[in-house]
């Protein structure tokens, strides 16, 4: 199962491992090692019931009583900080169009792996059934989604941006070089046929504000991000102070922000918006009066339309 609430409010406070980042040159340390094997897994089981079969020829996901599924494949990305990290992708059936599919880049909240995206159950905690949800409607839009799984920072998988080792340090963090590495393995096909001047993020919880730490660090890469129950890239929780110049070409934000949410307090959000909004920056705000620190419904369609909105 998910760590609960407590850990999700803790982890921005646990030390992380540094990494130094090298200077060898990108495009000889990316590598890709596809599986279309796809696995079945997940960190929520309904007992008696199997996942829905799926004929990739005529459709990506599907949902039975139990669970909601989308098909993936996994390659390995070689990084300048000399590991190995992990990314899950689809992109949707038929041709690609002119210039390549649209990428989305969806990043985990705490805890579970990656994976968890594509496989979950319709009872799964913080709104987790939404997840796949969210991959079928970016796929079905047009895009191709990736999923980079996090590594474990102080035992737990999480992301680096607002921990204590990397959040003022971000370019010597193993996250930064993935993150080179995945623009990079865009640009050279490892994930088959995409755009990578048409890129976009969304994350949840600590993915949220690894989705921030791509818009005020990734800038002239991003077209737009969505970021759910998050804030800024180096707050955490209750800890947040919002920079006084953030960029001006800061990418056009989505906020999807649960009301009741314990662990994230929607005013750090809302201080990050008006940060946002004041330097002239595109901003929507959608909040959820019933949602805590969760996915809520909606937010599938939302982040497709928002990154429709701004292509």
């Amino acid at each position: 199962m998910r760590p609960d609430l407590r850990v999700f409010a803790a982890i921005a406070l646990l030390a992380a491992f540094t990494a130094c980042l090298g200077t060898d040159d990108l495009k000889n340390a990316v590598s890709s090692v596809t599986d279309t094997t796809e696995p079945i897994t997940s960190v929520f089981i309904c007992d008696g019931v199997e996942p829905p079969a799926i004929d990739e020829t005529v459709e990506l996901c599907a949902e039975n009583q139990c669970y909601e599924r989308c098909l993936y494949e996994t390659s390995s990305l070689s990084t300048v900080t000399g590991g190995t990290r992990t990314i899950h992708w689809q992109h949707p059936l038929g041709a690609a169009p002119a210039g390549g599919w649209p990428v989305a880049l969806l990043f985990q909240g705490a805890g579970p792996a990656a994976e968890a995206y594509w496989l979950s159950t319709t009872e799964a905690p913080f709104g987790g059934v939404y997840e796949p949800r969210v991959i079928k409607a970016l796929l079905d839009a047009g895009y191709a989604v990736l999923t980079p799984e996090p590594k474990r920072n102080a035992g737990i998988n999480s992301w680096q941006s607002n921990v204590i080792s990397h959040r003022g340090d971000w370019e010597n963090s193993d996250d930064h070089s993935l993150m080179l590495a995945m623009f990079d393995a865009i640009t050279y096909g490892t994930f088959g046929n995409l755009d990578g001047d048409r890129i976009h993020a969304a994350g949840i919880s600590s993915g949220g504000y690894m989705t921030s730490r791509l818009a005020v660090t990734y800038q002239d890469r991003m077209a737009s991000v969505a970021i759910v129950a998050g804030s800024y890239a180096t707050c955490a929780g209750l800890l947040c102070s919002i920079p006084d110049d953030l960029p001006g070409d800061h990418p056009p934000v989505l906020f999807l922000h649960g009301e009741k949410d314990g662990v994230v307090p929607i005013s750090t959000m809302e201080e990050y918006e008006a940060a946002l909004a004041a330097t002239g920056v595109t901003t929507k705000v959608i909040t959820d009066p019933r949602a805590g620190h969760e996915w809520f419904a909606g937010t599938p369609a939302e982040i497709v339309t928002w990154f429709q909105s701004h292509p």
